[in-house]
């Protein structure tokens, strides 16, 4: 088959086109892409300002881009779980932290990763990397803007507070404080004076009372410590009446049993007593006479 001089250069044409589209290409995605990857997890709270393809950092150093995004329950809490793919071999530790943070102030956002420590384990691909959630501009426009209708509010309250009315109530007020001033101005100096005078009158008081106390410090301590020496003495005492105490309790039980007959008898002699007192009382002539028993007769 032959080929046209035309159609032999459009072919070249086509293929040289491919080969810069195919230069081209390697030129934007780079010679990384070929290169074999390491795919990490992260998980946020709000990735408000991360989007696929977004720069991972590790140590302000890139090592990566964010692949996709899944959400994921974490303990009953959805979070935003982001997949990052990086160089193979970058070195990840187990104290490493992910957080969201932006180029400057207005440029975009990308994950930086802490390096950690030396001592720390590295982790295998496929493991979740530690997070902290920043908060960003983004999310603080909502607490700024509450912020911002409640100082209006607070504006307009105040505003409302100062108005011509209360303005001249708190004048009129201001005005009665200062003639009210002005009239116990003699009042309170003449009770500033009076106690001008107490003040020192205290003073000399005190004055008085260190010198006695100076002058009569040694009797004073001579006074504490007979007044020392009798406490000690007054807890001898009660410490001796206490055993005392015991002793008389413990002789009152050993003997308990001589007590109670001791006590019958008494009881015995009381009865007696009263007996002999009773016949003296019905036969006194007892008393001048003896009864001598009958003389027994003789068989």
């Amino acid at each position: 088959m032959e080929y046209r001089a035309s159609e032999i250069k459009a072919g070249i044409f086509v293929a040289f086109s491919i080969v810069v589209f195919l230069s081209f290409l390697f030129a934007i995605k780079g010679i990384s892409a070929l290169q074999a990857k390491d795919e990490y997890y992260v998980r946020f709270n709000y990735v408000g300002g991360i989007e696929q393809g977004s720069i991972v950092r590790l140590a302000g150093v890139p090592v990566g881009r964010v692949q996709s995004f899944s959400m994921v329950d974490e303990s009953g809490v959805a979070k935003v779980q982001l997949s990052l793919q990086m160089k193979r071999g970058t070195p990840i530790r187990s104290d490493s932290e992910a957080f969201m943070t932006t180029i400057g102030i207005m440029g975009s956002y990308y994950i930086e990763i802490t390096a950690g420590s030396n001592q720390a384990k590295r982790l295998p691909s496929g493991s979740i990397i530690r997070s902290k959630d920043v908060t960003g501009f983004a999310q603080m426009s909502g607490p700024i803007g509450d912020a911002t209708v409640e100082a209006r509010e607070s504006l307009a309250n105040l505003n409302d507070l100062l108005n011509e009315q209360n303005r001249q109530n708190v004048s009129a007020m201001i005005a009665s404080l200062r003639r009210m001033t002005d009239e116990n101005e003699a009042a309170m100096s003449s009770f500033m004076q009076n106690l001008n005078h107490l003040s020192a009158n205290l003073n000399s008081t005190v004055e008085i009372f260190n010198h006695f106390i100076s002058v009569h410090d040694t009797t004073i301590q001579k006074s504490l410590q007979h007044t020392q020496e009798l406490i000690l003495e007054s807890r001898n005492l009660t410490l001796q009446l206490q055993n005392t105490v015991q002793n008389f309790d413990a002789m009152l039980l050993e003997n308990r049993d001589t007590y109670r007959q001791t006590w019958d008898n008494l009881h015995t002699l009381s009865r007696n007593l009263e007996a002999f007192s009773q016949s003296i009382k019905e036969q006194p002539w007892n008393l001048l006479r003896k009864n001598y028993p009958p003389e027994r007769k003789l068989e």
